[in-house]
């Protein structure tokens, strides 16, 4: 079977808190932080999901919908004392409930924005999201959240005029989920990653694709912007995107050669550490999984992988190590699953 001979990823993924984002606590509230004219951020407590707010000549435009349905609520609010001016669309950058679940809360006038997956996604899969959703965050946080479907889709690029804005929605490739979109501000020189970037929060890597995420990001970064809002975390300068292109860098790879040299799992979780990322935002170590044990399948670009000096030859090996992990169960799609966990084949 080709899948075999593909690449062979030991993911480490964060715990699951991380996907919910801590406790509200006692933090101050969000407000609306003006990042370039008529452009703004809401930026998520403590680590919470980031929304955009992008004020155009008849209306404005939402980027996510924020994490929690009161979040919601006091984004609707901010956005009132900032304009008279309408919600006319909200944008979806990924399927997550914490950037989703909330936007009956903002009731745009013409619709919700994403990408086809989101929307398939959703359609098939949100009412699940949904109870992982109430079940991470708690009952009291997620009360009146509820699964909304996309009412535009596009697959690769999606063109927003605003009058003196201008929203350029577009597909880089897999990266956090299959349907990450970014929205780009050419005129303001803003750009909002959704979850493809965090900026002093640890990601969730649950629906991720490790390898082609750090790929992705290699495709941001030739944008004209002097502004990139994350998902999580602060917003700011270039250095965003590229040190989180650089944590993936050094989670992957440090992740690869536990693999290689045939550590236990138990073990990598323990001893694979990135010391460089300990101040970063988190319920858990960097060592420590959710959802079971993830591998994930990754086919090199071309014939051989420059990274790691042409994976193909080591396909007998590959092929041997993954036989004997465990029996696998095919299932339909592109997923096969494991006993404590899934493996994800491309």
């Amino acid at each position: 079977m080709v899948w075999l001979a593909r690449t062979l990823l030991i993911a480490l993924i964060a715990a699951p808190a991380l996907l919910a984002g801590p406790a509200l606590g006692a933090a101050p509230l969000s407000a609306l932080e003006r990042v370039a004219p008529d452009v703004y951020v809401f930026t998520g407590e403590e680590g919470g999901a980031n929304a955009g707010v992008v004020v155009g000549d008849q209306g404005v435009v939402v980027i996510d919908s924020s994490p929690t349905p009161e979040a919601a609520r006091r984004l609707a609010a901010e956005i009132k004392r900032l304009t008279p001016k309408p919600i006319l669309y909200v944008i979806f950058t990924h399927f997550h409930g914490d950037h989703t679940f909330s936007v009956h809360e903002l009731a745009p006038t013409k619709g919700i924005i994403a990408h086809v997956y989101t929307r398939d996604y959703l359609a098939e899969h949100g009412a699940d999201h949904l109870k992982d959703y109430g079940a991470r965050l708690g009952e009291t946080r997620t009360q009146g959240a509820k699964v909304t479907l996309p009412t535009i889709t596009f697959p690769d690029m999606y063109s927003l005029p605003l009058g003196t804005q201008h929203i350029l929605l577009f597909y880089q490739g897999r990266g956090h989920t299959r349907g990450d979109i970014v929205a780009y501000l050419p005129t303001a020189h803003v750009l909002f990653t959704g979850d493809l970037a965090y900026a002093g929060r640890l990601p969730w890597m649950g629906d991720g694709y490790a390898k082609e995420w750090q790929q992705t990001l290699d495709r941001l970064a030739v944008l004209n912007v002097t502004t990139i809002v994350p998902g999580h975390g602060k917003h700011g300068g270039t250095q965003v995107l590229t040190t989180f292109r650089e944590y993936l860098t050094d989670l992957y790879s440090a992740v690869f050669v536990s693999w290689m040299i045939k550590r236990p799992i138990e073990a990598a979780k323990k001893e694979v550490r990135l010391p460089k990322y300990e101040t970063w935002l988190h319920k858990a170590g960097i060592g420590q999984f959710s959802r079971g044990d993830v591998l994930i399948f990754r086919p090199p670009p071309g014939a051989l992988t420059s990274s790691f000096l042409g994976l193909w030859k080591y396909r007998p090996f590959l092929i041997k190590r993954l036989v004997g992990i465990k029996r696998l169960v095919g299932l339909p799609g592109d997923t096969v699953r494991l006993d404590r966990g899934e493996v994800y084949v491309n």
